[in-house]
């Protein structure tokens, strides 16, 4: 049987607040147009962040199995 964790509501405008934070980052960037050589990286380094933030937040379930737990959280 496979169950989907409860996301506390602290939890959860933690996770989206950030995000929205790095996101609004990368927009801010792009708009300005001025993108260098240099920033790209950071702007790389943002979106894996973001990506690995989601992932552990949509992707956090347990499972019972043969009377053992197991529990997985995004690539953890």
């Amino acid at each position: 049987m496979q169950f989907k964790s409860k996301k506390d509501t602290l939890f959860s405008s933690i996770i989206f607040g950030t995000n929205l934070l790095l996101i609004s980052i990368i927009i801010w960037k792009l708009i300005q147009g001025k993108l260098t050589i240099d920033d790209y990286i950071p702007i790389f380094i943002i979106t894996v962040v973001v990506s690995l933030l989601f992932w552990i937040y949509f992707g956090t379930n347990y499972e019972l199995k043969n009377k053992t737990l197991i529990y997985k959280s995004g690539p953890i």
